[in-house]
């Protein structure tokens, strides 16, 4: 939990004594919504020629 904290990825202790992590930062673990959208494409429209 401590390394999980001191690296910006929230957690939470399950009543079982598991921990908790969501996926969204699993594979953002920067947690930085810069990164997620760098990681969309860049699209460009098409142009149609008459």
């Amino acid at each position: 939990m401590e390394t999980l904290k001191s690296l910006g990825i929230p957690a939470r202790k399950r009543p079982d004594n598991s921990v908790l992590v969501l996926r969204v930062h699993c594979m953002y673990p920067v947690a930085s919504p810069e990164r997620a959208a760098a990681d969309k494409p860049k699209l460009k429209p098409i142009s149609r020629k008459k």
